[in-house]
């Protein structure tokens, strides 16, 4: 098994992209280390290259990062006890797997009312370079945290250019259908999707 894995860190708007090394982490009980098999660029990561967006206007501080959410892999390593995927299927090192990168708290307003796209405690904050280092999907690895969902890919057929769009671009979509209440045969029009 390796010992390190490359990251490609993003240092700001308009800045070249720094690749680092950093060391495979040690895994938590029920966590999952991922080797990314493809990830995609959102549009929100193109608009903060291009300084579009004022990430101080949101309340965030800039800071360096690795980005990249839409992805896919397969796991390289399961930590202690993590046995199956979240449908309880049978997981091991090698299976294809799509993955949640937001993880709601589950516990807020939001989340309890089936609105966790709005949970203001959605994702755990890392400093760069420091445990668990792969953070993002512009990275050989991820390191998911436990309790986020892992669904085993049972079709090889789908291609991971497919599967890595899930984790946003996928999901909005559903959401967006759930949100509508779209029942089979209904028809809608769509407005700058995007």
């Amino acid at each position: 098994m390796a010992k390190t894995g490359r990251a490609a860190v993003w240092k700001g708007a308009h800045s070249k992209f720094d690749i680092r090394e950093y060391p495979l982490p040690d895994l938590e009980p029920g966590a999952i280390l991922v080797k990314i098999a493809m990830t995609n660029i959102c549009g929100t990561e193109l608009h903060l290259y291009r300084g579009d967006i004022d990430v101080r206007k949101l309340g965030v501080k800039p800071r360096e990062s690795i980005g990249g959410h839409e992805m896919s892999g397969r796991v390289y390593a399961l930590g202690k006890d993590k046995k199956t995927d979240s449908l309880g299927r049978p997981l091991k090192e090698g299976d294809r797997i799509i993955y949640q990168y937001f993880q709601p708290c589950g516990q807020c307003y939001y989340c309890l009312t089936n609105a966790s796209n709005s949970c203001p405690n959605f994702m755990r904050r890392y400093t760069l370079g420091q445990w668990p280092y792969f953070t993002g999907g512009f990275a050989e690895y991820y390191y998911m945290t436990p309790g986020r969902q892992a669904f085993k890919v049972m079709d090889d057929r789908i291609p991971d250019s497919l599967l890595a769009s899930v984790n946003c671009a996928f999901s909005e979509v559903a959401q967006g259908l759930h949100r509508i209440n779209l029942r089979p045969g209904q028809s809608i029009v769509l407005q700058g999707v995007g």
